[in-house]
């Protein structure tokens, strides 16, 4: 199990892009959240995220999902990483496994 992590420049582009994997039932549940980013001032363009949308999936999905947001959202500029879960309470990691997609059944 992970978290999913993905910045994006607007916070409405984070939540379409939410909204997206939960309907492809790539993630069980996630949130999104404002951000203030830094950045190094060197001449080298450096984009400036302003959300983050966290998730939680198969850590096996990790790659599927970073194809699907490649081919569903090519124009919106993202950062996608994850973090493992190494303990998730009550029954919701059942309910993670039940609930997303996998090809590794």
């Amino acid at each position: 199990m992970i978290t999913l992590q993905i910045t994006a420049a607007k916070e409405k582009d984070a939540e379409e892009i939410l909204n997206e994997l939960l309907e492809s039932e790539l993630v069980y549940a996630g949130f999104v959240t404002p951000i203030k980013s830094w950045k190094r001032k060197k001449d080298k363009v450096h984009y400036n995220f302003n959300c983050l949308a966290t998730a939680f999936t198969q850590a096996v999905l990790f790659k599927e999902i970073e194809l699907f947001l490649i081919k569903k959202f090519p124009q919106k500029d993202s950062i996608i990483y994850s973090t493992p879960l190494l303990n998730f309470s009550g029954q919701h990691e059942q309910l993670l496994k039940k609930e997303t997609t996998s090809k590794v059944r």
